[in-house]
């Protein structure tokens, strides 16, 4: 989905255009002059611009960042939000599962060969 710069980024930025170019207000930003200029062209005309790079001219701006919010559906059997579905009236536990990505060949195989040497030196 595409997204357009908040009201008060657009009309700072476009207040600062009348007066300067675009590079002039990156420089006096403090932001690359070489950059920053085609993005603050779409702030000004309400063109997409990413939250990101919205919320760096924003603090750049000193004002205060833009949140992102998301609607997640509540559970229609508790009310609650959960990540996986609904709960179906029971408890709901949070588990944590890290799977471990075995290591390269070249890792074992190294492994392999210090292992080796380390037993023909204790010998």
């Amino acid at each position: 989905m595409a997204r357009t710069a908040e009201p008060d980024t657009v009309a700072v930025i476009q207040a600062m255009h009348e007066k300067l170019s675009y590079r002039a207000i990156a420089h006096e930003l403090g932001l690359d002059h070489r950059t920053w200029p085609p993005t603050l062209r779409r702030i000004a005309r309400g063109e997409t611009v990413s939250v990101y790079k919205e919320n760096y001219v924003r603090r750049a701006l000193g004002m205060e960042p833009v949140t992102l919010m998301v609607e997640t559906p509540a559970c229609p059997d508790c009310g609650s939000v959960h990540s996986a579905g609904r709960c179906n009236g029971k408890p709901v536990t949070v588990r944590l599962v890290r799977q471990r990505t075995p290591p390269p060949a070249w890792v074992r195989e190294a492994t392999r060969n210090l292992t080796r040497m380390l037993e023909e030196a204790r010998r």
